[in-house]
C-alpha cells in the first residue's frame, strides 16, 4: 500500500492548521475527513496511519522540502485554498 507524498503533506498541514497536535491526531483528522479529502487528493487507500505520517515526515529533509515548496509556489495560501474548498 502506498500514499502519495502530496496527500500526506496536505493532510498533515490541514490537520495542524485545524489544531491537530501529533501524528495520532493528524491521522484521526485524515480519517474523519476522508470523504472530503478524496474529493481533492488521490487517496486510493484511504487516509494514512499515524505511523505513515511520522515516518514520512521524519524522512523529509526540511531544507530540500522548503526549497521545492517555494519553487513550486506551495505555501500557506495553498493550504487555505484546500481548506476553503
Amino acid at each position: 500500500m502506498w500514499h502519495a507524498l502530496e496527500a500526506i503533506v496536505t493532510i498533515a498541514l490541514c490537520a495542524v492548521i485545524c489544531g491537530a497536535d501529533g501524528w495520532v491526531e493528524i491521522a484521526e483528522f485524515g480519517k474523519a475527513t476522508e470523504a472530503w479529502v478524496a474529493t481533492i487528493l488521490d487517496v486510493p487507500h484511504g487516509a494514512p496511519s499515524h505511523d505513515t505520517f511520522g515516518q514520512v515526515c521524519a524522512a523529509l529533509d526540511p531544507d530540500q522540502f522548503k526549497a521545492k515548496r517555494l519553487k513550486a509556489g506551495w505555501d500557506h495560501r495553498y493550504a487555505l485554498q484546500v481548506l476553503a474548498s
